[in-house]
């Protein structure tokens, strides 16, 4: 009896234990492994449809949705069946167990996700909107590379000729950022691109809005001097819209400025 007993307390005691790390051990690290996984997940997709996109293929755009997850610790246990009397045995008048019934522990727990596939026409309808100055800040502050940035938020770049004084002295062109184009615009477009690279072309966020910005569809992001001393300019433009309170501004910053382009800018001065 006392043995049967102390094996019915472990068993007891063995379910509390395994409920207290359903309870507290395993959902932090179940939260993590799950935070990680989405993070793995949006890489590769965008790896994915960059693979799309080389080979002229439909992109597919899926984001992951609401997470459930199920911890369950289900014990049973019957108490053993006996019989007693005189007509148990002709040899002794005694006790029979028999551990008839169920006993069983079990623990489960499973997680279940909900993915969404964006194929409303909203969605495109966003996608195919220009980025504003502030979803470029966002960018080039989250620790991608700036000149990546570069490459895939500007579409063109507008050059402007100047004088000896630094003044407009001609008529802007525009160079773009079309590696299938015209060899020599995407050239020059691309030596650009090194140019803002060595001068610490980066945005940040004015405290105080500019005096005298205009409300123009089309902002400069940045604006920079022509390469190799040339006479000329370089401005990115992108489309903005204005909104009140601190705004997003072009800068060049020195703590990302290469030596030539400290020469270069400081000749200008």
């Amino acid at each position: 009896m006392q043995g049967v007993c102390v094996k019915v307390a472990a068993v007891c005691f063995s379910g509390l234990l395994l409920s207290g790390c359903l309870a507290f051990g395993d959902i932090d690290r179940r939260a993590t492994s799950f935070d990680e996984g989405v993070g793995s997940f949006q890489n590769r997709a965008i790896l994915l449809n960059l693979a799309r996109a080389s080979l002229k293929e439909p992109m597919v755009f899926v984001s992951v949705g609401s997470t459930n997850a199920v911890g369950l610790e289900d014990f049973r246990a019957s108490v053993p069946s006996f019989a007693e009397g005189p007509n148990i045995n002709s040899s002794a008048h005694a006790f029979t167990f028999s551990p008839g019934g169920s006993t069983f522990l079990d623990n489960q727990t499973s997680t279940n996700t909900q993915m969404n596939v964006f194929s409303t026409h909203d969605f495109y309808l966003g996608m195919m909107e220009p980025l504003t100055l502030d979803e470029i800040n966002l960018l080039l502050h989250q620790g991608y590379e700036r000149e990546l940035v570069f490459y895939l938020t500007i579409a063109k770049a507008k050059i402007t000729p100047l004088g000896p004084d630094l003044k407009p002295n001609g008529p802007p062109k525009y160079i773009y950022n079309d590696p299938d184009g015209d060899a020599a615009n995407y050239e020059e477009f691309a030596g650009h691109v090194q140019l803002a690279m060595e001068a610490g072309l980066t945005t940040d966020v004015a405290v105080e809005a500019r005096s005298g910005e205009s409300e123009q569809a089309d902002s400069v992001i940045a604006a920079a001097p022509a390469p190799g001393g040339a006479k000329g300019g370089v401005e990115f433009v992108v489309k903005a819209e204005k909104k009140p309170g601190p705004s997003v501004v072009e800068c060049l910053d020195p703590a990302l400025q290469s030596t030539n382009g400290r020469k270069f800018l400081g000749g200008l001065k």
